[in-house]
């Protein structure tokens, strides 16, 4: 018998392997769509998961015609790096190989490329930033996805291809590494007790961040993607909530779940400028109401990680 499974989205990732991408490949699968993904490094030894430099063209095509997705998720990325050389392969060269490869092979697939806030920079004035607002990016980190996200435009434009952008401000979640701030909190923190040191160091303490749960941020992609109709001009849409949180009130939420009590005390270190980076996630409110953004708080959010990150020492003890 032959069942035709027209119905069921197949859907291509690419960075299937990173913090994203993975749980993005986890969430999809769930909901019993037909997943594929490709990684310069792949851990899922699935057939439908391929090891691959995301810049070579031909590769991908290949790929692509063999899957045939409705839709493509780039989310592919480096973070902690400030070789801009290896930053621009792992946006730009990636983007421009993705989307040349999905006009040979699959052109009316949906692509959704993952931006980042560090477009915006950090020179403003506190309140959150709108979609379309000014970038002035300063990091090498923020200017290559920037980049990215010009590329995508510029290509979409020509290529008429349907890609959809988006921005994504903080993420958590539990296996985060500690490239990030909630994730390097984390791994410090046990650290700092399995060392009986007497000081918890918080860097920067007064800025403020606006954090999502991994698990809300690719149900929220997975949204966007699905819902959003065709629209080559569109600015990049806000993965955010509209809250900010001080860096040091999220130490203080992780040592009520690790019950530090008075065993360690906070050290803040005040950086020269403290910064506020938080988005107006305008478009999913219109989409999706207030209510559907966060359904993973960051106090349950960081509890997990907490738990993950004590499971995995355990492990490895």
């Amino acid at each position: 018998m032959n069942h035709h499974k027209t119905h069921l989205p197949r859907i291509f990732v690419a960075g299937s392997n990173g913090f994203i991408g993975s749980i993005l490949c986890k969430y999809l699968s769930s909901q019993g769509y037909f997943v594929y993904g490709a990684d310069q490094y792949n851990t899922v030894k699935e057939k439908a998961f391929w090891c691959l430099d995301l810049v070579k063209v031909e590769e991908i095509s290949q790929l692509l015609k063999q899957c045939s997705p409705d839709y493509i998720f780039h989310v592919t990325g480096l973070v902690g790096s400030e070789d801009e050389n290896a930053l621009n392969h792992a946006h730009v060269e990636t983007t421009r190989a993705l989307l040349l490869a999905t006009y040979a092979a699959s052109p009316l697939a949906k692509i959704l490329v993952l931006g980042s806030a560090a477009e915006y920079g950090c020179n403003h004035d506190g309140s959150p930033i709108r979609e379309g607002s000014a970038t002035y990016p300063d990091s090498p980190y923020g200017r290559s996805k920037l980049a990215q996200s010009k590329l995508a435009l510029q290509l979409s434009r020509e290529l008429q291809l349907d890609v959809i952008r988006v921005r994504l401000f903080n993420s958590m979640g539990p296996g985060q590494g500690p490239m990030l701030v909630a994730g390097a909190m984390v791994k410090r923190l046990y650290k700092s007790l399995i060392e009986k040191t007497e000081f918890f160091d918080v860097y920067d303490p007064f800025s403020v961040r606006d954090f999502l749960d991994v698990r809300d941020i690719v149900r929220l992609l997975w949204f966007v993607a699905r819902d959003l109709e065709k629209n080559c001009e569109r600015e990049p849409i806000h993965i955010a909530t509209g809250e900010g949180v001080s860096i040091v009130d999220l130490a203080r939420r992780l040592f009520e779940i690790a019950e530090i009590g008075n065993r360690l005390k906070l050290k803040l270190i005040p950086s020269p400028m403290s910064t506020h980076l938080v988005g107006e996630p305008t478009t999913l409110i219109k989409k999706c109401g207030t209510g559907q953004i966060k359904r993973i708080s960051i106090f349950e959010s960081l509890k997990d990680m907490w738990q993950w990150e004590v499971s995995q020492q355990n492990e490895n003890s």
